[in-house]
C-alpha cells in the first residue's frame, strides 16, 4: 500500500504531529511505501524538528503550502481552493492508495476527492458545541483519535465514521526495579512535558510545588516544553514571587524525554482539556507513576490507584492529595503494583505492535470501501456556493481576517437569518472585526460591551456586561482573541442560556474552549 500523510502547524511540532509520524513509521515498518509531508508558511518554511524527526524515523519526507486548522469555524475554504492545486500535483506524482492527514485540511481534502483518493482525517479535541451548526459537507468519511470520547463526538457530529486509534510508543524495556518500591525517600524528582499554555495548566503545578514547599517537601520539578510565550511568563513571575527557584527548571523544549524520565520519581499531567498526552503513555511505558487530571481519553484507561493516580479536578490541592496517596503507597511497598498495572496498560494499548494492526485494519476498511466514498460533485457545489458568497459579501472592503473566515460567516449568514440586532463584546483590537461581521450577516449593532471601557468605542455607546442588555439583543458577537478573556465571556453568556452557534458567535474560536462543555 502507498500512503501520504499530511502534517500540520509548520513550527509546532506538538503530540499530534509526533502521532502522525508514528502511525508514518508504523506502516514502513509493516512494508508499506509512505511519504510524509511537511506544512509550510505561506513564506515557505518550517521548523527544522521535523525534518529531523522523519530522518531519525527513516522517513521519506517533503514539504508544501496549504492551510489546515484545529476547529471547524476556522477553516479558510477559499485558499484551500487554491492550494489544492498543488495538491493534485503531489497525489499525481506519488498515485497513493489512501491519504492520512492531521487536523482540518480542505485543501488536501478537495485534492483527494479530485483525484478519487480516499482520505483519513486525524483530529482530536472539538467543542461539542461547534455542531449546532448544520456543517456543509466537505470533510472526509473517516476519521481517527485517540480516545472514544473524542472519537463519538466526531462521529455524531459530522456523520462519518470514527475509529479510536491509541496513541503509540515504541519502549524496548521497561524497568520495574528502576524506581526503589519501598521505603522513606529524602527528595522527589517530578517530571512535566507539555509546552506552556493555559490549557496545559502549569501554573497550578507550580502552585503545587509551592504547597510542598510550604509544607517542607523536598521536591523538584523539570518543565519540559516550549517556554516562550505569555502564560510562560506569568508562570515564571509565580515562581519568582514566590521564591520556589530552587524547585523548579524550566528545560524548554527536548527531544531526551526518556533520560528525564530515568530519573523521575513522577510524572505530572494536570491539562484542562487533551485528547491522550502521549507524554503520559511514556511515563508509563517506561515504569515512571503518574498524576493526571481527568481528561478525555485518560478516564478511559487510567483508573485511580490502579495504573496511576488520577486527580477529582484540576487544581493544586488535587494535585497534592495525589501526591500525598503517592508517598504513602511508596512508603508501604504498595506502589509496585501501580507501576506494574501501568506497564501491563502501556502493553495492552499503546505499542507499535498493538497500534499498528489497529491500523491496517483500518486503512484496508477505507481503501476497500472506495465506493461508499462521497462524490466530488457534492463538494464541487459547495465550493461553488461558498465562492459565490465570498464574492457577493466579502470582496473589497473587508479586511483579510474577515475574508478567510468565509466557510464560518457562510454558515452564520443562514443561522442569522432570524436575527435583526446584536451587541459586540470586545473594544480591543479585534473589536472592529465584529462590526464587519454584523454588516455581512445584516445584523444592526446596537453598542459593544465591556467590562472596563466606558463612553463609546467607533462611535457605538458601549455597556457594561450586565444580563438585561444581553437579552436586548438576538445575538452577541464575541469580537477579542485572548482564550482567557474568550472563556470568562463565554462562561458569562452560558450562565445567561446563551449558547455556542445559536445565539452568541465568537471571531476567535477554539477547540478547547470551556472544558466542561465536552462532557
Amino acid at each position: 500500500m502507498r500512503i501520504l500523510y499530511f502534517l500540520a502547524h509548520p513550527y509546532v511540532v506538538g503530540g499530534a504531529a509526533r502521532q502522525l509520524l508514528a502511525h508514518a513509521r508504523i506502516s514502513s515498518i509493516m512494508g508499506n511505501s509512505v511519504k510524509v509531508i511537511i506544512q509550510e508558511d505561506r513564506s515557505g518554511g518550517h521548523d527544522k524538528q521535523y525534518e529531523n524527526l522523519c530522518s531519525s524515523l527513516c522517513l521519506e519526507w517533503g514539504t508544501e503550502i496549504y492551510n489546515s486548522a484545529t476547529c471547524i469555524e476556522e477553516l479558510d475554504i477559499i485558499t484551500a481552493i487554491k492550494d489544492a492545486d498543488r495538491i493534485d500535483e503531489i497525489i499525481t506524482n506519488y498515485k497513493p492508495d489512501i491519504i492520512h492527514y492531521m487536523q482540518l485540511n480542505p485543501a488536501v481534502e478537495i485534492s483527494a476527492e479530485r483525484n478519487r483518493i480516499p482520505c483519513l482525517m486525524s483530529i482530536y479535541p472539538v467543542n461539542k458545541r461547534s455542531f449546532n451548526i448544520k456543517w456543509e459537507k466537505v470533510f472526509p468519511c473517516y476519521h481517527c483519535c485517540d480516545s472514544l470520547w473524542f472519537s463519538k463526538i466526531w462521529s455524531e457530529g459530522l456523520g462519518i465514521r470514527s475509529e479510536c486509534i491509541r496513541v503509540a510508543y515504541e519502549c524496548t524495556s521497561a524497568k520495574l526495579d528502576r524506581i526503589i518500591p519501598y521505603g522513606e525517600k529524602k527528595s522527589y524528582e517530578v517530571v512535566c512535558v507539555a509546552h506552556f499554555a493555559w490549557l496545559k495548566n502549569q501554573l497550578e503545578i507550580l502552585k503545587f510545588i509551592n504547597i510542598c514547599a510550604q509544607n517542607g517537601i523536598d521536591i523538584h520539578i523539570s518543565f519540559l516544553g516550549e517556554c516562550n510565550n505569555e502564560y510562560f511568563e506569568k508562570c515564571l513571575n509565580y515562581v519568582r514571587k514566590n521564591q520556589i527557584e530552587s524547585y523548579v527548571t524550566f528545560v524548554g523544549y527536548s527531544d531526551q524525554v526518556g533520560e528525564y524520565l530515568v530519573n523521575a520519581d513522577l510524572l505530572i499531567h494536570a491539562s484542562l482539556m487533551e485528547s491522550y498526552p502521549g507524554a503520559v503513555v511514556e511515563a508509563m511505558a517506561n515504569g515512571v507513576p503518574i498524576i493526571v487530571t481527568p481528561i478525555a481519553g485518560i478516564k478511559e484507561l487510567v483508573q485511580d490507584g490502579e495504573n496511576g493516580f488520577l486527580t477529582s479536578d484540576y487544581s493544586a490541592e488535587a494535585i497534592y492529595e495525589k501526591f500525598a496517596e503517592f508517598i504513602e503507597l511508596r512508603n508501604n511497598g504498595k506502589l509496585k503494583d501501580i507501576i506494574s498495572n501501568e506497564i501491563d496498560t502501556y502493553k495492552s494499548y499503546h505499542t507499535y505492535s498493538v497500534v499498528g494492526d489497529a491500523l491496517k485494519s483500518y486503512y484496508h476498511e477505507i481503501v476497500d470501501g472506495l465506493g461508499t466514498h462521497k462524490s466530488y460533485s457534492i463538494t464541487k457545489r459547495v465550493l461553488k456556493q461558498l465562492n459565490s458568497f465570498y464574492q457577493d459579501k466579502l470582496v473589497g472592503e473587508y479586511s483579510k481576517f474577515t475574508q478567510e473566515h468565509c466557510w464560518y460567516l457562510y454558515h452564520l449568514d443562514r443561522v442569522c437569518e432570524k436575527y435583526h440586532n446584536a451587541m459586540i463584546w470586545g473594544t480591543g483590537q479585534l473589536g472592529s472585526i465584529g462590526v464587519e461581521w454584523c454588516n455581512i450577516l445584516n445584523l444592526k449593532v446596537e453598542g459593544y460591551i465591556d467590562t472596563y471601557k466606558e463612553g463609546t468605542f467607533l462611535g457605538y455607546r458601549v455597556y457594561k456586561p450586565v444580563r438585561e442588555v444581553i437579552d436586548s439583543v438576538d445575538c452577541i458577537i464575541v469580537s477579542m482573541g485572548r482564550p482567557e478573556s474568550v472563556e470568562a465571556v463565554m462562561y458569562q453568556l452560558e450562565e445567561y442560556g446563551k449558547q455556542l452557534n445559536v445565539d452568541y458567535f465568537i471571531v476567535c474560536n477554539n477547540p478547547c474552549y470551556l472544558p466542561h462543555l465536552h462532557e
